[in-house]
């Protein structure tokens, strides 16, 4: 049988599916064998996946959670929001529930939760020495960092949690949305989640932990096991200056002091180059020249947040 007639095969029994009381394995295996081709098929690396290097599986982004809901007919609920924060700290707890778009079924649900307490929204970088000096005690620190690979010992402020109260529960929900999208598809077994918000400390431990080698994406099974190059990229470090919003199906677009623009189509991307704005944080890109112009292949923040979404 070939790819084309297994595809619909498994369309006609996930159609099936839907209204079915209880599900045959042939049932399962054709979700399963729908998942497989729309990552194969629809799904773009770093739009609506990505791979964190030595992670066991792809990481499932927003956009990707969005098209397997559509694929599915699910439908998801409105958040219900949970306001845990406190004076000196701004926290939430979202749930997502999906519901069937052919009967309205519950389908099952997902939590996620973000707090200001997490190291990368915590702190800050100094604008100045004469800032540093300026804050009181308890809201400065000193701490060791890699910085481009090499350790150093960095200076830090405390964010005004208020700053990030909308980013916290922008990630809140969509760490919830994803969480639902995984379970009430069944692909968890393909994709994990939140591992490109982890700090690339805790994210080291985390694969040290599966001891587990990388894998590559199944839309790239059949490619070549070589790294990636990285020849005709790129660096450049600055603070910028703003994120312009995506203009239809364009890209996300990062400006640099200088006014030069650099191109992506993650969100988790425009999203840290966003806190970067607020909190006057350096960015390191790696990026290429492409015919749509500079398009970030590789983006760290420095010295707080040391994370990286690498192509």
């Amino acid at each position: 049988m070939n790819e084309m007639s297994t595809v619909a095969q498994s369309t006609e029994l996930v159609v099936e599916s839907m209204t079915a009381p209880v599900l045959s394995s042939s049932h399962i295996q054709a979700r399963v064998n729908m998942i497989q081709a729309a990552i194969k098929q629809i799904f773009i690396k770093d739009v609506h996946f990505g791979i964190i290097p030595g992670t066991p599986k792809p990481t499932l982004y927003k956009p990707g959670a969005e098209q397997l809901l559509v694929m599915f007919r699910i439908a998801p609920s409105d958040p219900k929001i949970e306001d845990l924060s406190t004076a000196d700290c701004i926290r939430y707890r979202v749930t997502r529930g999906g519901l069937s778009q052919i009967d309205g079924r519950f389908l099952g649900a997902g939590c996620g939760e973000c707090s200001s307490d997490a190291e990368k929204y915590k702190w800050r970088r100094p604008v100045c020495d004469a800032e540093w000096d300026e804050t009181p005690a308890d809201r400065r620190r000193e701490v060791w960092r890699k910085v481009q690979g090499k350790p150093m010992k960095l200076k830090s402020v405390r964010t005004n949690p208020a700053d990030v109260a909308n980013t916290i529960l922008k990630m809140a929900d969509k760490r919830a949305f994803v969480a639902m999208t995984l379970l009430v598809t069944g692909a968890s077994d393909a994709f994990a989640q939140d591992i490109e918000d982890l700090p690339e400390e805790v994210r080291e431990s985390v694969v040290e932990e599966t001891g587990k080698p990388l894998v590559q994406s199944p839309a790239r099974a059949s490619a070549s096991a070589a790294a990636p190059s990285t020849a005709g990229r790129e660096t450049k470090t600055f603070i910028p200056k703003g994120v312009q919003d995506r203009v239809g199906k364009g890209p996300f677009k990062i400006e640099s002091p200088d006014g030069i623009l650099f191109n992506t189509f993650d969100e988790g991307l425009a999203d840290m180059a966003r806190d970067a704005v607020m909190q006057k944080l350096t960015v390191v890109v790696e990026c290429e020249q492409t015919k749509f112009g500079l398009d970030i292949k590789r983006m760290t923040t420095m010295p707080d947040s040391a994370e990286a979404v690498p192509a």
